[in-house]
């Protein structure tokens, strides 16, 4: 049976893995220094995303955004749940201004942003 710990820094790997696989080929897992002194990010060069990863029998409660201190950049907690697939969770303000970035580049229709804007919560 593999530990908490180890599992965290497994998933922390897989998901660096993954950065660089875009294009943050810098991208490295912040293993040194004290948790404040992070500011509960744990994968460092990743461009404007400042990523928390969590990792557990359960997905972690989307509160837990409120961890992840940034003075600039995107927070952003990817969390994955025992024989569940990986979610990212992030602040409604901060999938506007993606959102945003992709209708200026041509990515996404006005009226497509207008209809996630304008939906209600269920």
């Amino acid at each position: 049976m593999i530990n908490s710990r180890r599992k965290g820094h497994s998933f922390e790997r897989l998901i660096v893995k993954d950065f660089k696989e875009i294009g943050y080929t810098r991208a490295e897992r912040t293993q040194e220094g004290s948790k404040s002194d992070r500011d509960g990010i744990d994968i460092m060069n990743a461009g404007e995303w400042r990523p928390q990863c969590k990792v557990g029998a359960k997905y972690c409660q989307p509160k837990i955004i409120n961890e992840v201190y940034c003075r600039n950049g995107i927070p952003i907690v990817i969390t994955k749940a025992d024989r569940q697939g990986t979610l990212a969770i992030l602040k409604w303000k901060d999938m506007i201004t993606i959102m945003k970035r992709l209708m200026e580049h041509g990515e996404m229709k006005q009226e497509q942003m207008d209809m996630l804007i304008n939906q209600k919560a269920v």
